[in-house]
């Protein structure tokens, strides 16, 4: 229950994010199956966009356009309303060409990375295997 619940991010109670979830899930009862048709829906109708801040779910799904956390927290959202557990994890990456400084918030912050990246993506209790990563955004 504690994966499958409306808590922080993941708006399980939200009419349209439910009314897509059972829309793209289409009485599938096989995980995988149901997992595959949420992230075919989100890469074919979620565009790869970032801003300072994460969305909730429901403004990835209004606006079609999100980062890897944006589109993981959909997702999560998605599998929780149909009922498979899910939760969100965030980490650095190993990127060896990358090299990245930036400013945030009116200059207020800045960001200074070499070889290595932030990225986040939806961790999937599928029975048997058990929690699987799941990378539902791409960067192109």
């Amino acid at each position: 229950r504690l994966y499958c619940s409306n808590t922080g991010s993941w708006l399980v109670k939200d009419l349209n994010l439910r009314r897509l979830a059972f829309e793209v899930a289409k009485n599938q009862t096989n995980v995988l199956e149901v997992l595959e048709a949420f992230i075919t829906w989100i890469r074919q109708n979620i565009k790869y966009g970032t801003i300072d801040v994460p969305r909730y779910p429901n403004e990835t799904l209004q606006e079609h356009t999100g980062d890897c956390d944006d589109q993981a927290n959909l997702l999560i959202t998605l599998c929780r309303i149909a009922g498979i557990p899910a939760y969100l994890q965030i980490g650095c990456i190993y990127i060896p060409t990358k090299h990245s400084s930036e400013l945030y918030w009116d200059d207020l912050w800045m960001s200074n990375l070499t070889r290595i990246g932030w990225h986040a993506w939806a961790m999937v209790y599928v029975p048997p295997w058990g929690w699987l990563p799941v990378l539902p955004a791409t960067s192109t």
